[in-house]
């Protein structure tokens, strides 16, 4: 067990928040695909603590594994996390996660279930993952990318072979199966192509285990 590290930083302190400005432009735009319903928003804001809340409950765990897996941890100590309702996907950059799919008025305007609040951390650890390989700038360093296996699949698909490999990874670790087959949900059956392809390539424990290795002896 690496001892060296404070677990505390190996993922940045994030500062929960749902910008009006991000959600005034969406609102503006003449694409309609992403407008969202102002009872969508009310419900987030009136249920950001208890985001918040769910998150800070693993986040240590989360930490630790990446940190008894890998031996790294990110460089920055504080990020800005945007909460919002907008078509927008979720992204690393801003570091920003979609909700609609955890609230109760979306699914109820959608005729959609709603998805476990833990899902929610699922995506939020997959945005810092992006933010992780990239500081350590393990895309031009890895030699598996490069490797007759991987290099002509999408760049989508090795953006992702790292990222998914670690985040199945430390669910397994931390035997945390239902955040697993979430994850696997959301991958295969919500965003489909590339992703799909990505999460059944590491679904195998021995590629999984190549590509987290391979993060480790960077």
């Amino acid at each position: 067990m690496i001892t060296n590290i404070n677990f505390a930083q190996a993922f940045p302190r994030l500062y929960f928040k749902t910008s009006g400005i991000f959600h005034s432009e969406c609102q503006r735009t003449n694409q309609t695909r992403y407008h969202y319903h102002p009872e969508w928003l009310t419900e987030l804001n009136n249920r950001q603590t208890e985001i918040e809340a769910a998150w800070n409950l693993i986040k240590d765990h989360l930490t630790h594994a990446l940190l008894d897996l890998t031996g790294k941890q990110m460089q920055r100590k504080e990020m800005d996390l945007l909460l919002h309702v907008c078509g927008q996907i979720s992204m690393s950059t801003p570091l920003s996660v979609k909700t609609t799919f955890f609230l109760n008025s979306y699914a109820r305007d959608k005729q959609k279930p709603v998805e476990p609040l833990y899902g929610l951390s699922v995506l939020i650890l997959h945005e810092l993952l992006h933010n992780f390989l990239i500081e350590q700038d393990f895309f031009s360093k890895s030699q598996l990318l490069k490797s007759d296996l991987y290099k002509n699949m999408s760049n989508k698909v090795k953006l992702h072979l790292h990222l998914m490999a670690i985040q199945r990874k430390i669910y397994l670790y931390l035997r945390m199966p239902n955040s697993l087959t979430w994850a696997e949900y959301f991958n295969v059956d919500v965003i489909g192509g590339d992703y799909k392809t990505t999460w059944e390539i590491i679904k195998s424990d021995q590629v999984m285990d190549a590509f987290v290795n391979e993060i480790s002896h960077f």
